[in-house]
C-alpha cells in the first residue's frame, strides 16, 4: 500500500524530466549575451525559421525539445554504470544515443554549408536544450532509477516529490524567489552580471562535452546530493540494495530548506556555466558555418 501512495502521490505532484523551462531561457539568454556581435547575427537570420510563435526567439525555444510530445526522449541523459565514477571518453557508456551523440549530432547539422537554415535552426534549438540538460547533475547518471526519479522526496507542503524534480524545479525556484525574479530572462540576465572575466575564461575553457559530463557526475555523486550510498566500488541505490527495481518501495529523502539552500549555489553555478560555454560552443559554430543563408520563406 504504501508503495501505490507514494505512485498516486508523485503523479499528483510535478514530474520533472529535465531543467525547468525557466533554467533552460536563463541559460540560453545567458549565452545571448556573451557571444559575439557575429553569432548573434547568425542566431538571429536561423531563428526567422521558427513557425511556432511560442519558441519565436532563441531562449524560448531551448524549452522546445521538452515540450509534449518529447523530442527525442533517449538523448537527453547519459547513463552510465554505478561502478563507474568517471566518464573516460566521450561515448555513451550504456545504449547507442545519449548527450554526446545529440551534441556532436546537431553540430554537425549546425555547421555544415549544406545543411539549411531551417535543418540548421532546429538543431540550434536542440544545441542550447543540450548544453543545458548536461549540465543538469542528475543527467549524468543510472538508467535503473531514470536518473533519480524513482527517489522520492518529503517536502514541507506534504507533497511528495523526485530528487530529479528537486534540482530541476525546487532548487532554482528558490534561488530565482530569493532575486526576487520571476521572468527567466531576467533572471539569466541577473546571473549574467554575477560573472567575472575570470570565471568566463576558465569555463570557457572547457569545451569538452566528456569533462562536462564528468563534472555532472561527480555533482550527483557527492554525498551532498543524497542520489546514492558509496558501497565496495560502486555507488549504490540504497544500504541494502545495488540498484532500484520497478515496482520496489522507493527511499524517501527530506526536501526541506537546509536541503535546498546547501545545495542552491552548486545549482547556480551549474546554470551559468552553461550559459558561457554554450556561448562558446555557438561563437566557434558560427565560425565554422560560412555558409548561413539569407532568411527565405521557401528555405526548407
Amino acid at each position: 500500500m504504501r508503495v501505490l501512495v507514494f505512485g498516486a502521490l508523485l503523479m499528483a505532484c510535478n514530474q520533472a524530466s529535465g531543467f525547468s523551462d525557466e533554467v533552460h531561457i536563463a541559460i540560453c539568454e545567458m549565452a545571448l549575451l556573451e557571444v559575439t556581435p557575429e553569432t548573434r547575427q547568425m542566431i538571429d537570420t536561423l531563428q526567422k525559421n521558427e513557425d511556432n510563435p511560442d519558441f519565436a526567439d532563441f531562449p524560448l525555444a531551448c524549452t522546445w525539445p521538452d515540450q509534449p510530445p518529447r523530442q527525442r526522449r533517449g538523448e537527453h541523459f547519459i547513463n552510465v554504470p554505478r561502478d563507474q565514477a568517471v566518464i573516460l571518453a566521450g561515448v555513451c557508456p550504456i545504449g547507442h544515443d545519449c548527450l554526446f551523440t545529440a551534441i556532436d549530432q546537431d553540430l554537425q547539422i549546425v555547421s555544415s554549408s549544406s545543411s539549411s537554415n531551417k535543418e540548421k535552426w532546429v538543431a540550434l534549438k536542440y544545441l542550447g536544450h543540450w548544453v543545458g540538460d548536461i549540465h543538469q547533475p542528475l543527467h549524468v547518471s543510472f538508467r535503473d532509477d531514470n536518473g533519480g526519479n524513482k527517489i522520492a522526496m518529503f517536502d514541507e507542503d506534504g507533497c511528495f516529490k523526485t530528487l530529479h524534480a528537486a534540482w530541476d524545479h525546487c532548487i532554482p525556484e528558490m534561488v530565482m524567489m530569493n532575486y526576487g525574479i520571476k521572468d527567466p530572462k531576467e533572471f539569466g540576465r541577473a546571473l549574467h552580471a554575477e560573472i567575472s572575466a575570470e570565471q568566463k575564461q576558465t569555463w570557457r575553457s572547457v569545451q569538452s562535452t566528456k569533462a562536462w559530463a564528468n563534472e555532472s557526475l561527480g555533482i550527483a555523486l557527492s554525498p551532498a546530493v543524497g542520489y546514492c550510498v558509496q558501497k565496495e566500488q560502486r555507488c549504490q541505490y540504497d544500504e541494502d540494495r545495488i540498484v532500484y527495481e520497478n515496482g520496489g518501495e522507493q527511499k524517501i529523502l527530506p526536501l526541506n530548506e537546509k536541503y535546498k539552500i546547501a545545495n542552491s549555489e552548486l545549482v547556480v553555478t551549474r546554470i551559468k556555466k552553461a550559459g558561457i560555454r554554450l556561448a562558446k560552443l555557438l561563437d566557434d559554430v558560427a565560425k565554422t558555418a560560412k555558409s548561413v543563408k539569407p532568411f527565405s520563406v521557401v528555405d526548407e
